[in-house]
């Protein structure tokens, strides 16, 4: 395990240096992933850390560009469609495009009503996963890690990204992973590592391996 040369909390493992898995993955792993790096806003007050999740840019873009998008289709069909089917394409495209509309508004309100990805309270000393409905005492956090490997499941799609979790220690002295998000970026893990004063981990497993393997993995 290496140590970045600017930050003593950030250990790569990469290559042949990559150990076996000393954690098992959470109850209920793999969870419903959510993607970060579009998203995802750190906040910090005081004693107070949220990820929270920014999806005002996605809405502003929404709301500004379908409106123009449906004028430029009814002003095509208007120069191009014949007479007797104007009246009928522009009355279709228009329920079209405000359903499309209404799903992608729909998706993003549920995204955001699903709460912060992850809430550090240093007052509280404690580490909350909204969205998995679990809290943790900060004591029991052994590190953060940033994950990159196979996403897919299928061993013939090689799709490689990243992941963001948390290895807490349980009572047995056992270790569990448990998902906080995807995508995530270095500036926000690094913040939040600082802020915790718990070390990142920074594994690399290439395509070959999956993300999700644990010490119970064959």
């Amino acid at each position: 395990m290496s140590n970045s040369s600017d930050n003593p909390l950030w250990h790569v493992v990469s290559g042949e240096n990559v150990p076996p898995p000393d954690w098992m993955n959470a109850p209920g792993w793999p969870p419903t992933k959510s993607y970060g790096d579009c998203d995802a806003r750190i906040q910090i007050d005081d004693q107070l850390l949220q990820i929270e999740v920014n999806l005002k840019p996605a809405k502003r873009f929404l709301l500004f560009f379908f409106p123009l998008f449906l004028l430029a289709l009814l002003t095509a069909v208007w120069l191009l469609a014949e007479s007797q089917w104007r009246g009928i394409l522009m009355f279709a495209l228009t329920i079209l495009e405000s359903l499309v509309l209404l799903l992608l508004l729909a998706m993003i309100n549920h995204r955001e009503k699903a709460g912060p990805y992850l809430v550090v309270d240093l007052y509280a000393k404690t580490l909350e996963l909204p969205r998995l409905r679990q809290k943790f005492p900060l004591t029991s956090i052994v590190r953060f890690q940033w994950i990159r490997g196979r996403i897919s499941s299928s061993d013939h799609n090689h799709s490689v990204g990243d992941d963001l979790n948390v290895i807490t220690r349980i009572e047995n002295g056992e270790l569990l992973r448990y998902f906080i998000m995807g995508s995530p970026n270095r500036k926000l893990v690094e913040h939040l590592a600082q802020f915790c004063h718990k070390p990142v981990e920074k594994r690399d497993l290439g395509e070959g391996v999956h993300v999700g393997v644990d010490r119970n993995s064959p």
